[in-house]
């Protein structure tokens, strides 16, 4: 049996994020996917790169009412410290002033940022930057990982409406188990994005993805595994505004979508998921084999 960092294959999570199959002269191999610097982003605390130089992040509430403590972290980390979000001015509590490159991890143990559509946290900034890891360090603290449920209401609605999210597309957004409301107006407005994260959860909630990406005027590649889609409003306006044109990656069992504003973008291209690469992260060469024992090259 292969092994990798004492685990062996049948221990890894086989959903197109950690671990891909190929064949290579008809055997099959796996190889696991990282990120960068080595670790999968599902492994990573959510995190903010800046993409510019003096780029102050905040964590904004709309009322004191929603106000949430998390835990900020500059130095991979090692250190953290706890900010609550506050309403008291235009942006919010300070997290941290980046540089170009550097990141912010934060953390958290609160079961939603919100609570309405008008009621919620939001990540505000100076500058433009890239949001990816795990986003369910925000709900389950230090023991996000393999964290596939959503609870409550409104969880992460409205949390990156923000114009200065240039990609999210290492965003890992794990839920299987989705909840009313979770994902509403996430992105909404952010007409840099052209990538959405992947959303691998097959069976929907009432109005969990309605307006996600919402006047996202750049968005040009969704992947969404969703089967039922029978929740109301599950998918209310979620493209509306996208970009004129580009992929859409369905789940090959699914044949129920319809195109336009609560469906698939009208004129995009439309596509069955082939259990290919998720976007991001780097094939590890130094890892290969068939679960049966046999070697890769």
């Amino acid at each position: 049996m292969i092994k990798y960092n004492n685990k062996t294959i049948n221990d890894w999570y086989f959903d197109n994020k950690n671990v891909i199959k190929v064949y290579k002269n008809n055997a099959v191999c796996y190889y696991k996917i990282v990120s960068g610097g080595g670790t999968p982003y599902d492994e990573q605390y959510l995190t903010i790169e800046s993409l510019e130089d003096n780029n102050t992040i905040y964590l904004k509430a709309s009322s004191d009412g929603i106000a949430k403590t998390v835990s900020a972290s500059t130095d991979n980390g090692a250190t953290w410290t706890e900010y609550t979000s506050s309403s008291a001015d235009d942006n919010g509590t300070a997290l941290a002033t980046l540089n170009t490159g550097e990141k912010l991890l934060v953390k958290g143990e609160n079961s939603t940022y919100a609570t309405t559509t008008s009621n919620y946290n939001q990540f505000a900034s100076t500058g433009q930057f890239e949001a990816k890891g795990n986003i369910m360090s925000l709900i389950y603290g230090d023991n996000f990982e393999n964290q596939t449920e959503l609870t409550g209401a409104y969880n992460f609605c409205s949390l990156f409406r923000n114009p200065n999210v240039v990609s999210a597309e290492n965003l890992i957004l794990p839920a299987t188990t989705l909840s009313e409301h979770c994902y509403q107006y996430m992105f909404v407005g952010c007409t840099n994005l052209t990538t959405a994260p992947e959303l691998p959860a097959t069976t929907l909630a009432s109005y969990c993805y309605g307006n996600m990406f919402r006047n996202c005027t750049s968005l040009n590649y969704i992947k969404c595994l969703a089967t039922d889609i029978s929740a109301s409003n599950c998918t209310y306006g979620w493209v509306n505004g996208v970009a004129a044109s580009g992929t859409f990656v369905k789940n090959a069992a699914m044949t129920g979508w319809t195109m336009g504003k609560n469906g698939i973008p009208t004129g995009w291209t439309v596509q069955d998921d082939d259990g290919g690469i998720q976007g991001g992260g780097d094939i590890d060469p130094g890892y290969g084999g068939d679960p049966d024992g046999g070697e890769g090259e």
